[in-house]
């Protein structure tokens, strides 16, 4: 199913949206710096991120299979790590692949 631009992106900004330009910039800072304080691990294996700000509906599942399935025809093991929206646990959790 395809979907339509907004027509908000080509269009001019309005009052509305240099109303909203002040948080539009604060959001930014804020968002920046927890970005930038995220703690970060090195790792020895090619990581890809299938992300972004939305919750919900956006297409990230399609195509965390869509990459799976193409890294597995390249005889390729591919692994996924969530971060669990919502999730109570503190540490990471093994998944059982069987479950």
């Amino acid at each position: 199913m395809a979907s339509e631009a907004p027509p908000f992106w080509w269009e001019e900004p309005d009052w509305r949206a240099l109303a909203l330009a002040p948080l539009s910039a604060i959001y930014a800072l804020v968002a920046g710096r927890r970005m930038r304080s995220a703690a970060r691990e090195k790792v020895e294996a090619p990581v890809l991120c299938v992300g972004n700000f939305t919750v919900g509906g956006t297409g990230k599942t399609p195509v965390a299979i869509a990459l799976a399935r193409q890294a597995r025809r390249m005889q390729l093991n591919p692994g996924f790590l969530s971060r669990g929206h919502g999730g109570s646990f503190a540490q990471p959790r093994v998944v059982d692949p069987h479950h």
